[in-house]
């Protein structure tokens, strides 16, 4: 905890308001993204897929208990995303991420995960970081498309 209470204070001092050139190429980077306030646009249309078409999905292996995969979709939804990012701030990051892992894998796949007596601890801490990780990218990856 010390740690990040004296990180945070390095950033209190005078070379706190001087952007890196990094910082600088970085912001210039997101503002040539947005578009102009005057400029023109056109509503953005969400086309809404049924159930059927969501499970067609590619999906991949998170983790195995004994010989069973149990996976997540190879690209979580934005919305899910979006939804974490809900979560961390409305439940903590802890709670986020459980909430996170039983819309990635269903209700079986966390119900297993809770009687999986074996699991190490850093396997749990894997499986939820790699969880977090892949659904966060969705929001990183959506304007690659």
């Amino acid at each position: 905890m010390s740690n990040s209470k004296n990180n945070n204070r390095k950033g209190h001092g005078s070379n706190s308001s001087r952007m890196t050139v990094q910082d600088h190429q970085t912001r210039q980077q997101l503002l040539a993204k947005l578009p102009s306030p005057d400029e023109e646009f056109e509503p953005i249309q969400i086309i809404q897929r049924s159930d059927e078409e969501r499970a067609q999905d590619e999906r991949i292996t998170l983790f195995y208990i004994g010989d069973i995969g149990y996976s997540i979709p190879a690209r979580p939804r934005v919305n899910l995303a979006i939804k974490y990012l809900k979560d961390i701030r409305d439940e903590g990051e802890e709670l986020a991420q459980a909430n996170l892992l039983v819309k990635l894998i269903g209700d079986e796949g966390y119900d297993a995960l809770c009687e999986a007596e074996d699991i190490l601890p850093e396997q749990f801490e894997a499986i939820m970081n790699i969880a977090a990780a892949k659904t966060l990218g969705a929001l990183e990856n959506s304007g690659k498309n």
